[in-house]
């Protein structure tokens, strides 16, 4: 009933406006252009107050037109219609986005956030509401003339002399009471940083930071392993408060052999982190064996290993074991050589979604072989082969594991990204329990066992597109040539019939592609035309970097998003 009553009254008062407005158009329209007045000398000082009298009406009128014109848009436009919950959320997603600092160029910066005071009014009261949105500061050495439009949130240091210190301005200390009680983002960046006196004033700092009510939610570490003891540190200040922790490490130049390492698996999984969500670790090094016993990570929801070349697959098992009740990412990155565990042990990870491995065939083997994921939806394998006297290695262990780990899980996969291997792969895949439900395909890579990956690929689903009625969408990975687009539109073509007659078979939607690498004129052209009859039987085609936009027929830069089952999507700060 309160609803109907808010409607009605509504309603009423837009009646009210409309007869108004209606009065004010004929009394508008009842008033001739004004000719120019000239002062001149003889006239009196009743025509001088008379002619000053009309500018100060004109003044107030394009002062209430200026009104009108923002009351119209606050009550016609459809973003005003948003509820302010809602533009939070939105302004949210755009302060922890990353946009193109040049429209042509493929370089990004992270979102600044004063750019959402600027748009209105409305716009204005709801960002400095939304503490959140100030949230996300660095703290990083400076090594050159420092862009305050860049980063507002930026702490400079010294030039790297002994005196270092940290500065602050006037907008840092203004974006941190706009953050109030909400939980900090830290970018803290440890590659440039002197080792004079700048590892208590540094500690200092995030300590300081730490303090706030909300303490630090979010820190992206970059280190050095000669940086260690000032990351360890860092990490234990905000080791009860932090919810999504990533930390790139590298080398200083070193073998790894013969550097030292205060910071491993030890020292991380070794403590309590009783709020972590998220977990990104980049060159740490995993212990087969920990000489401290491990502490659950029962909140992990996402875990993403670039791990150190001495780590092995038992050291791997170890970190899983801690999250395998609650995971639902898993992203492992490796280039090292694994030994085996003596017994293979099947892990469930009944909550697992989405699925990445990157690394040698032969490591890739042995993960498979101890991950039972029943509820999986994305899977993304991307193997390499070692080649011996310039031979591929044997692929039937690969491929066995595959179809075990596909079978036994059961899953019901939506998403299937395979690389660097031969098509026999993708035929477990296509004559799965799986197949059904699969929308979404990225293929590609190098010549592998004598057979061109993704022609092969396409000609494995032409045989029997039933098999995969749900795809509608393609990913390849390589450049084109005509030969191989004229493929693509081939598969295209053969899905449309079946879906216009009404059989279950989805029509592909989206196709991206990494562009053509035709040399020759002629070529050039039949890769150009291909390329158009795709956009007339598509709704998205992506070339490398750009988009064709159908309704204005041009091609933009694409910058991620849309309904991709593949998120084509830029790297943010806190992924």
């Amino acid at each position: 009933m309160t609803e109907d009553r808010d409607c009605i009254i509504h309603a009423a008062q837009l009646q009210e406006a409309v007869d108004a407005a209606r009065l004010l158009v004929d009394k508008l329209s009842a008033v001739p252009p004004r000719r120019s007045i000239r002062s001149l000398l003889h006239q009196n000082d009743d025509h001088h107050m008379t002619v000053q009298a009309i500018y100060d009406l004109e003044d107030t009128m394009k002062s209430l037109l200026r009104n009108v014109n923002e009351l119209r848009n606050r009550l016609l436009s459809p973003s005003t219609r948003l509820h302010d919950e809602l533009l939070q959320e939105i302004f949210l997603y755009c302060s922890n986005s990353m946009v193109r600092r040049h429209p042509h160029q493929h370089a990004w910066k992270q979102f600044d956030p004063v750019i959402l005071t600027s748009v209105c009014r409305r716009w204005r009261t709801v960002a400095l509401n939304t503490a959140a949105v100030w949230a996300n500061l660095n703290i990083e050495p400076s090594s050159g003339v420092y862009d305050p439009s860049e980063n507002p949130w930026r702490v400079l240091s010294g030039d790297g002399d002994v005196d270092f210190h940290i500065h602050r301005d006037d907008r840092y200390r203004v974006f941190l009471e706009r953050s109030k009680q909400a939980g900090l983002g830290l970018n803290l960046n440890l590659l440039n940083l002197p080792i004079s006196n700048s590892h208590q004033l540094l500690t200092d700092e995030v300590r300081q930071l730490g303090t706030k009510c909300g303490g630090i939610d979010r820190l992206y570490l970059q280190t050095l392993t000669s940086r260690d003891e000032i990351a360890l540190e860092s990490l234990k200040l905000v080791q009860q408060t932090v919810r999504y922790l990533k930390i790139m490490r590298g080398s200083t130049g070193r073998s790894p052999a013969a550097e030292t390492h205060a910071m491993n698996g030890d020292s991380i999984f070794s403590n309590e982190w009783p709020r972590l969500q998220s977990l990104s670790l980049h060159a740490i090094g995993i212990p087969s064996r920990p000489p401290l016993p491990y502490v659950p990570l029962r909140h992990l929801r996402k875990l993403d290993l670039f791990v150190y070349p001495t780590t092995t697959d038992a050291g791997i098992l170890n970190v899983l074991q801690l999250c395998n009740k609650t995971l639902e990412e898993l992203v492992i990155q490796c280039s090292w050589s694994v030994e085996g565990s003596s017994v293979p042990q099947m892990t469930r990870f009944p909550r697992l979604q989405r699925l990445k491995l990157n690394g040698y065939r032969h490591n890739l083997t042995v993960l498979l072989q101890h991950i039972w994921a029943p509820s999986l939806t994305k899977l993304e394998l991307h193997p390499y082969a070692i080649q011996t006297d310039g031979q591929q290695p044997d692929s039937t262990p690969f491929l066995a594991k595959l179809s075990k780990f596909v079978q036994e899980s059961q899953c019901r996969l939506e998403v299937v990204s395979l690389t660097e291997i031969p098509r026999s792969a993708w035929k477990e895949i296509v004559e799965s329990t799986a197949a059904p439900t699969i929308c979404s395909v990225l293929y590609g890579g190098s010549r592998v066992d004598d057979l061109v990956l993704h022609q092969g690929l396409l000609d494995l689903l032409k045989t029997d597109l039933h098999r995969l009625a749900n795809l509608e969408e393609l990913i390849s990975t390589e450049p084109q040539s005509s030969l191989q687009l004229q493929n693509m539109l081939e598969f295209v073509q053969s899905r449309h019939p079946l879906h216009n007659r009404g059989a279950p078979v989805k029509p592909i939607r989206r196709v991206s592609i990494q562009g053509r690498q035709a040399e020759a004129a002629e070529e050039r052209r039949e890769c150009v035309r291909i390329q158009k009859e795709l956009t007339e039987l598509i709704e998205h085609l992506i070339v490398g970097q750009v988009r064709f936009d159908k309704p204005s027929k041009q091609w933009i830069v694409f910058e991620g998003g849309g309904d991709w089952h593949y998120k084509l999507d830029i790297p943010g700060m806190y992924e």
